[in-house]
């Protein structure tokens, strides 16, 4: 709150002045240190493209439960693999206008790692991604977790249903993260052949993108139509759209 008067300058009018702007600022400083103490700070949750009902919608859901709670988040859209050369203006756009915590995927990651140096007072939080605590700046931490353990469970399940003997597992782009996917995947693809006496193969592809379905469709249609799979599993954001498509056509 600011005020400004104009009119007498008469010993109590410059009195009332000070007085009143002494007062601005101490509720300023009360205002700022109620905020500090709720733990509440404005946020900026840097994503892809919303809408892929996938990775990055989810972790925009979890930004409408902030908003639920009283935070104030604001969703960057920054665009796919082939904007990464505008990533840093986006970040630096966002920081310029002051906010506290920036949350971002692992695509993300180099960028906050480059930044967060320069701007101390700012909080960076990747998740998807595990960085030792050497590689991270003093204000940026990681959040990730076990996904191969989730998708050792979902190869299990595809070589319980698989009638021709293969399974898919498609991705949008390879990182560490996704090829832990990947892994899981595998991994329980071979423990239930092991347990039950099969041979349940797997075949794999990416398609380069995460918001690239037609790609992710002809390279599942190849592997219905070469390789005679029949279950799959996709770890591609909005290229995963595709994958159903295919199935869908091919009965799958």
């Amino acid at each position: 709150l600011a005020l400004a008067a104009c009119g007498s300058s008469s010993s109590a009018d410059t009195e009332a002045a000070a007085d009143t702007e002494a007062q601005a600022e101490e509720s300023e400083a009360t205002e700022a240190a109620s905020e500090e103490s709720d733990g509440r700070g404005r946020i900026a949750y840097m994503a892809g493209t919303l809408g892929d009902k996938s990775f990055i919608d989810s972790g925009e859901a979890g930004m409408n439960v902030l908003r639920s709670e009283g935070w104030e988040v604001r969703t960057v859209e920054t665009g796919d693999s082939t904007d990464a050369d505008k990533y840093e203006d986006y970040f630096l756009d966002i920081l310029d206008q002051g906010y506290d915590y920036i949350i971002a995927a692992s695509t993300y990651m180099e960028t906050m790692a480059k930044l967060a140096p320069d701007y101390p007072d700012v909080k960076f939080i990747g998740f998807d991604e595990h960085w030792s605590d050497e590689q991270l700046p003093d204000n940026m931490t990681c959040l990730f977790y076990a996904q191969n353990e989730g998708s050792y469970l979902v190869g299990m399940l595809a070589a319980a249903m698989t009638e021709t003997g293969t399974v898919g597992v498609d991705v949008g782009i390879e990182t560490p993260g996704i090829n832990d996917f990947v892994t899981g995947y595998i991994d329980g693809v071979m423990a239930w052949n092991e347990a039950h006496g099969t041979d349940v193969k797997v075949v794999k592809a990416a398609c380069g993108s995460w918001t690239d379905p037609a790609t992710m469709k002809t390279l599942v249609l190849d592997q219905i139509r070469n390789n005679n799979a029949d279950v799959f599993f996709q770890v591609a954001g909005g290229s995963g759209d595709g994958l159903f498509e295919a199935c869908l056509e091919q009965g799958k």
